[in-house]
């Protein structure tokens, strides 16, 4: 099973690493890690030439996320919150695949995408989980296009005062969501 991260955290050793690193703790399967940081990626300028080709007239970094989002079978995104959103690598990564609505939806192209599974990991310095429902829309439409299901997620709340580093329990719900794809 191939699976591809989209991490998107500047802080490395942070809340989100740590929860990333307990869901991968037994995981099983092929992994490979994006961080959203270290790639060069251009926002969508809107210039519609996917409209015509169902692919991105900008050349970057993004011709590697959509050759691993086109052969895996889990996209793990692995975020922050930030104001109730995603921080901004991310947010370009995910408005680039207006190729692939452009596809599905303008082209109409008939050739689906492999299926596969999508998980979402999210640290937040807010409590309760309903924080997390602007990043869960979002994701579920992304999830969507690229053809993957909603499969699981796992959200640490709080984290301000509570740090993932110290929470055994999300650490071992997280562990456990990474054991329950297999």
């Amino acid at each position: 099973m191939k699976t591809v991260v989209l991490f998107s955290s500047p802080n490395r050793k942070g809340n989100t690493s740590i929860l990333l690193d307990n869901f991968l703790k037994e995981y099983k399967g092929e992994v490979e890690i994006l961080n959203v940081y270290d790639l060069n990626i251009e926002p969508c300028i809107d210039c519609r030439y996917c409209y015509n080709t169902g692919k991105c007239k900008l050349k970057d970094d993004m011709i590697r996320i959509y050759e691993k989002i086109d052969i895996c079978d889990v996209v793990v995104i692995a975020s922050p919150m930030y104001f109730t959103s995603f921080p901004a690598p991310l947010k370009m990564v995910i408005d680039r695949f207006q190729a692939y609505w452009s596809r599905k939806f303008i082209i109409k192209e008939q050739t689906p995408l492999k299926r596969k599974r999508g998980v979402l990991l999210m640290s937040s310095g807010l409590k309760g989980e309903f924080a997390f429902s602007h990043c869960e829309a979002i994701i579920k439409q992304f999830f969507s296009l690229i053809n993957a299901e909603f499969f699981s997620k796992v959200y640490a709340e709080a984290t301000d005062k509570n740090p993932v580093k110290d929470n055994e329990n999300i650490k071992r719900i997280a562990v456990q969501k990474g054991i329950e794809l297999f």
